[in-house]
């Protein structure tokens, strides 16, 4: 099992996406992906958090993630409820 911290910007975590489509990654994952509530045109101190098109949001990076069959918590707390539900599953 995997639990991943991601946020906005970049595109790493679509990039997962795909291999687990590809099935190049096959462990559970679970995601947490932050800055939900960043208004658009926000910008941050790093250069990973770049938005190129339509990657990169939380929207996108969440669907995504969901389409390919990882679990994706919308809360921070939720994180550790849900590791152990998959955890004890396993």
């Amino acid at each position: 099992m995997v639990v991943m911290f991601g946020e906005i910007g970049s595109s790493q975590e679509e990039q997962v996406a795909d291999l687990i489509e590809q099935g190049k990654f096959t462990k559970p994952l679970i995601a947490f992906i932050g800055g939900k509530a960043a208004k658009e045109g926000t910008r941050f101190s790093h250069a990973g958090a770049i938005i190129e098109g339509n990657r990169g949001t939380h929207e996108g990076k969440v669907k995504r993630l969901r389409e390919v069959g990882a679990t994706v918590v919308d809360s921070f707390d939720d994180l550790w409820k849900t590791t152990r539900k998959i955890v004890s599953g396993l």
